[in-house]
């Protein structure tokens, strides 16, 4: 992910900070067609902001003081062309067995309050035809980034002729997430620490 490792390029001064060293705040859709299929997921992950301002420094061409979409279109495309390496940060199952994905449409970023917003569409390489139970997951295994469902009840919605679903979404404590302060970064060196701190969603539909 380009923006995550041109990040890592200016960390090495500050060791002693642990992960994680962005955060995300993610709200998904997802995507069932006419005969109850599912077959995408929308994503809208909102950066912190420090982290919005360091990545878009030097983007606003016309030093409007606005950063417009056509702005941040070259950063958006190389953004989320390059998640295919990182798994798309997204873990999707039915009956146990991990969902794969196209390449991402119909991608863009925008500047929201200060917080650079990502938005693209994931389609699954096979719909999945009438899930009963989903699994949904989106985080980052080595837990660099800090992905957190959005505390609403927006965070995880579906779309399509689909009823009578439910969503149960549970999330890490945050005083767990905190403790993590005081190990340096050699303790991420476990390919599988972001895993442990996923916020998770489960759709049961009838």
């Amino acid at each position: 992910m380009a923006l995550i490792i041109s990040l890592s390029f200016v960390l090495p001064a500050h060791d002693a900070i642990a992960h994680p060293h962005v955060w995300v705040t993610a709200r998904s859709i997802l995507l069932f067609d006419n005969e109850g299929n599912l077959t995408e997921v929308h994503h809208y992950w909102t950066f912190d902001k420090a982290y919005s301002a360091y990545i878009t420094t030097g983007l606003d061409t016309n030093r409007d003081g606005i950063l417009s979409e056509e702005e941040l279109a070259p950063l958006a495309e190389e953004n989320t062309v390059s998640l295919v390496d990182f798994g798309y940060f997204t873990k999707l199952k039915i009956k146990g067995k991990d969902q794969k994905f196209n390449p991402p449409k119909n991608y863009k970023m925008m500047m929201q309050d200060g917080q650079l917003v990502q938005y693209f569409e994931l389609p699954l390489a096979v719909p999945a035809p009438a899930p009963k139970i989903i699994g949904f997951e989106a985080y980052d295994e080595s837990f660099f980034v800090s992905f957190s469902l959005e505390n609403t009840d927006k965070a995880v919605t579906l779309t399509g002729p689909i009823k009578g679903c439910t969503i149960t979404i549970s999330r890490p404590k945050q005083e767990d997430i905190d403790a993590l302060s005081k190990y340096s970064e050699d303790y991420f060196a476990n390919a599988g620490m972001g895993a442990q701190f996923s916020n998770k969603a489960v759709i049961a539909c009838p």
